[in-house]
């Protein structure tokens, strides 16, 4: 995906670079907003040359629980502010860019005075963070260096179950990356990342240092495929002789007709530090689909992994059926094994039930939702949880949610949902209300 997302940018900026030929530069700019020349649009600033693109979100949610008897409110501020300045030259498209987002950071108050900092005298306060600071430079063939995501992953099209991880997991992290056009639909990069040598620091991303690879991508418009290696924590590797951690992966996205499918398939080494039992090899695959049928959506999905030395091997599973019932009414039926409750992990803040993954456990969800306009919308849900292991009912609930979006890139929703815990008989409820603008 990352493959994709850079050379859009860099067709764009050719495009251009062609375009321009027919016409005296100066001339277009006099005449033309340098973002409309540049075919950038949103809320931009235009000097002679560079056009600077602003984006962002601002989001609040608040959260009323209880959950296995305990009480909790949680007041939850998200935003993210993004500046990319684009200039284009005849060598190519320059592009600087950064990302803060919130970010909570740990304030110490010695509020009795005792030169100490004693228990109940630190707490979080509002922060700013650099989530991405890169440069970009090029048409057909980019370079990209600074702090972003991997070049690596994949693409993730699930329809059911959520989305799979490589056990190396590359996350935003300082790199050098280039990507390559070959036309046709074929792309081709390589990428050195994870480069600072303070993985807990601002660049150090997820990894611990070090990270590199190639991946070759093909998009043709119905066809999306990756291809993909790379080795990480590279710095223990050459400092302390550990064994070398790598993964390998392909995926591949693809419609015709009614029918959508997505499959991808990695294997590789790992360590306990990476998520799997120990230093052993692992393979991991899913395949999942959907068919859109007149009057009901199909989508089915089934996901596995391997570990080599352990022997552990892990399932999951899920089948769903949307029925339109009306033009503005539908009914959702799904059934999920050892992957997420969907319903608990949306409308409840945090439920230990609803992401418990590999717990041999079946999810029953029903929803009914209902366009009642243009701008509003509801649904009511119900869920269980079956152990297959302990053969009992671990629990079951139900909830209603409402969501009024008038336009202008602003949603406001709510929702309250119930669950009576079987296992700890507790009953435990939720009530959200949240309210989100983009730009």
């Amino acid at each position: 995906m990352k493959l994709k997302s850079l050379l859009l940018g860099s067709a764009a900026a050719l495009a251009l670079s062609t375009g321009a030929q027919a016409a005296d530069p100066v001339a277009e700019f006099v005449s033309l907003d340098v973002c409309d020349a540049y075919g950038i649009s949103g809320l931009t600033v235009a000097s002679d040359d560079t056009c600077l693109l602003i984006s962002g979100e601002v989001e609040y949610d608040y959260w009323y629980e209880e959950v296995n008897g305990t009480t909790s409110r949680a007041s939850l501020l998200d935003w993210n502010l993004s500046f990319e300045a684009t200039t284009q030259t005849d060598a190519g498209r320059a592009i600087a860019a950064i990302k803060l987002v919130d970010a909570e950071a740990v304030a110490w108050s010695d509020a009795d005075d005792d030169g100490l900092i004693d228990a109940g005298e630190a707490g979080l306060i509002p922060g700013v963070a650099i989530d991405e600071a890169y440069v970009s430079f090029g048409d057909t063939t980019v370079l990209t260096a600074g702090l972003t995501g991997s070049l690596f992953g994949l693409a993730n099209d699930q329809y059911i179950l959520s989305d799979t991880s490589l056990v190396g997991d590359p996350g935003t992290s300082a790199v050098f990356q280039v990507v390559s056009d070959l036309g046709n639909g074929l792309s081709v990069g390589a990428a050195i990342e994870a480069l600072a040598d303070d993985p807990g620091g601002i660049l150090g991303g997820q990894q611990t240092g070090g990270r590199a690879g190639v991946v070759v991508g093909y998009d043709d418009g119905s066809i999306v495929a990756n291809l993909g290696a790379y080795v990480y924590d590279l710095y223990n590797t050459i400092d302390n002789g550990s064994d070398t951690l790598w993964d390998v992966y392909a995926d591949v996205a693809t419609s015709f007709d009614i029918v959508s499918i997505y499959a991808d398939i990695a294997a590789g080494y790992g360590d306990a530090n990476t998520g799997i039992a120990g230093n052993e090899t692992y393979v991991r695959g899913s395949l999942s689909g959907e068919v859109a049928l007149d009057i009901a959506t199909i989508r089915a999905g089934v996901r596995a992994l391997y570990e080599d030395g352990s022997g552990n091997t892990e399932i999951a599973a899920g089948a769903g059926v949307m029925f339109a019932l009306t033009d503005t009414v539908d009914l959702d039926v799904a059934v999920i094994y050892n992957d997420k409750n969907t319903a608990l992990d949306d409308n409840f803040n945090t439920y230990p039930l609803s992401s418990d993954l590999g717990a041999d456990r079946v999810h029953g969800i029903v929803t009914l939702s209902n366009a009642f306009t243009d701008t509003l919308s509801g649904s009511v849900w119900a869920t269980v949880a079956y152990d297959t292991n302990a053969s009992q009912v671990d629990g079951y609930g139900a909830g209603v949610t409402a969501e009024y979006a008038p336009g202008g890139d602003f949603v406001l929703d709510g929702g309250a949902g119930v669950f009576y815990d079987n296992v700890n008989s507790e009953t435990d409820y939720a009530v959200h209300l949240g309210a989100k603008k983009s730009f």
